[in-house]
């Protein structure tokens, strides 16, 4: 197969819907920046597609639930694709979860380039360029009782084979199946399943709204080459950027030295997101020693400082926390202290050297509440044990230990 090149624009997950909402606390100046970031957002998503002159734009599913958005999303998805119609951009809408086209009103025309699918059975759409046939646009079915894709599809033998769908699939169901492209939908950050003779991509949302969906939001930029060669590029058109940031410092004794840290940190996002706020996440390992009331307070110090210095520029860097992670290990002369401090670590010490000894944690729980709470209470998860341990000898140390500060930073 080979023909015409064309480039067209995977976007999915827009959930004018919602707002984002990561946030214990909001202050005041960021209240409008979460409401309005998805639909900044969305707009970039158009002005990239006009800026880099795209043959068709395909929406992945979920981009808004009307019923939920109300008129404000409806007035503003029609005037985009209004957009991308008046530059002669065929639009390719696949339903997701929220979107279904019988939602939206009926009073509310949306351009004759906007062909919207169905989710009730396979639909087709020949794209063409300069008059000629270039690709076959296949858009799934959804099986309403499990909510997830149906990837039953033809690939064509004469045409380069784009399938569109929103839900859940894995790599193994879609490769060795002659399509060129998967333009997937449903989750929220990037990822690709296939990359080589066929392409599939989740395109993510163009904008995350919490800390689950940390790190660059955008859209993908598909070029087909004359051999059918697929070339992919992410563009970011977030907003607002949710960051998780983890540092490093020996022990509380260092603390003096997180500051600097931090500054450097910030100066390197801010090459990485210059055109984007951001909001950050602080996540301080310590390795020896803990972080007692002393660090604690000198931590909120920080923070609050650093809210001042960045958190009202531009553009805006807020950090929404700093949280002193449990340290992984601790002084050797407390686990041979004889006391019942040096009791308490030394028993955790081997719980934590060997994965396989139960913690008998179930054992705890009341007996009215043992069949509901034993699973939550487990800690079957690894990672999960390995944490809770660390709080458990955190914790154990401030209530056993000794009450002064000293060996704090």
């Amino acid at each position: 197969m080979s023909g015409l090149a064309f480039r067209f624009l995977h976007t999915s997950d827009w959930h004018l819907e919602l707002p984002a909402s990561g946030l214990v606390e909001v202050p005041d100046h960021l209240r409008e920046a979460l409401v309005e970031a998805p639909y900044l957002a969305a707009e970039r998503v158009i002005e990239t597609a006009l800026a880099e002159r795209v043959d068709f734009v395909v929406l992945a599913g979920d981009i808004a639930d009307v019923r939920l958005a109300g008129p404000v999303a409806v007035a503003f998805l029609t005037s985009q694709l209004e957009r991308l119609h008046e530059r002669g951009i065929a639009t390719y809408w696949v339903a997701g979860q929220v979107d279904a086209a019988d939602r939206w009103p009926e009073m509310m025309r949306l351009p004759e380039s906007v062909q919207r699918f169905s989710r009730a059975h396979v639909e087709e759409a020949i794209i063409q360029r300069a008059g000629e046939s270039v690709a076959k646009l296949v858009a799934t079915a959804r099986d309403r009782k499990r909510s997830t894709a149906e990837w039953k599809v033809d690939a064509s033998a004469d045409l380069f084979t784009i399938v569109t769908g929103h839900g859940p699939v894995e790599a193994s169901k879609l490769d060795g199946r002659g399509v060129g492209y998967w333009a997937l939908g449903g989750r929220h950050n990037r990822q690709t399943l296939l990359a080589g003779k066929s392409t599939a991509i989740y395109c993510g949302s163009p904008q995350g709204r919490r800390f689950s969906e940390a790190g660059p939001h955008g859209c993908t930029l598909v070029e087909v080459g004359h051999e059918n060669h697929v070339r992919t590029r992410p563009v970011a058109t977030d907003v607002l950027r949710w960051q998780r940031e983890e540092l490093t410092i020996e022990s509380t004794r260092h603390f003096g030295q997180l500051e600097s840290l931090i500054e450097e940190r910030l100066l390197l996002l801010a090459e990485q997101a210059a055109d984007c706020d951001a909001i950050v996440h602080w996540q301080v390992r310590v390795v020896e020693g803990l972080a007692g009331a002393m660090a604690r307070r000198a931590a909120t110090e920080l923070l609050e400082a650093l809210r001042a210095k960045h958190g009202y520029a531009t553009p805006m860097r807020w950090s929404a926390a700093l949280e002193l992670s449990p340290a992984e290990r601790m002084p050797d002369d407390l686990y041979a202290q004889d006391s019942i401090l040096g009791d308490f670590l030394r028993e955790l010490r081997g719980l934590q050297l060997d994965a396989q000894r139960d913690l008998d944690l179930p054992d705890l729980v009341s007996p009215r509440r043992r069949e509901e709470l034993s699973e939550l209470v487990a800690l079957a998860d690894p990672e999960t044990r390995a944490r809770v341990l660390r709080q458990a000898t955190a914790l154990g140390w401030e209530l056993l230990g000794s009450s002064s500060e000293a060996g704090e930073a």
